[in-house]
């Protein structure tokens, strides 16, 4: 298709604000069906870094860490190896064992050998904070003299 001569692109001169002559050129004319909706160009391209960067963002968010396995070498660095092997574990202590911490009495060591049967073994000494009875201010007393196993 050929443009005719008024159409196409050529130089005119007009004066700008300033009085000066200035060189303007005609926008060609674009037929309806050839134009677009799209944005400008220079808006994409940040637009792509900013979808590429939150992808990115969100897949590093999701990342998790490995965890130990034993918490016994978790313990308090302040205790010393006699003090961390006379710990008792929660996970094998009996009821009359868990009644020698303090704090801890009957009602509450059936509950959490209770918690232990019907849930399994405890993961994290924190997870006794579960049981109904541990509060945390109890399980910070607590807390040097347990160890999950």
């Amino acid at each position: 298709m050929a443009l005719c001569k008024a159409e196409e692109e050529e130089p005119a001169k007009e004066l700008n604000d300033s009085g000066r002559v200035a060189e303007v050129r005609k926008r060609q004319h674009v037929p309806e069906h050839l134009k677009q909706n799209l944005p400008p160009a220079k808006f994409q391209s940040p637009l792509i870094k900013l979808v590429i960067l939150a992808a990115i963002l969100s897949a590093s968010a999701c990342a998790t860490l490995p965890r130990p396995t034993n918490s016994a070498t978790r313990l308090s660095p302040d205790l010393s190896r006699a003090e961390q092997a006379s710990a008792i574990n929660i996970n094998t202590a009996s009821p009359q064992e868990l009644e020698k911490l303090p704090g801890i009495g009957q009602g509450i060591a059936e509950r959490i050998t209770a918690h232990r049967e019907q849930y399994g073994p405890f993961r994290r000494p924190e997870h006794l904070m579960m049981v109904r009875g541990i509060s945390d201010r109890k399980f910070r007393e607590l807390r040097a003299m347990i160890v999950v196993e």
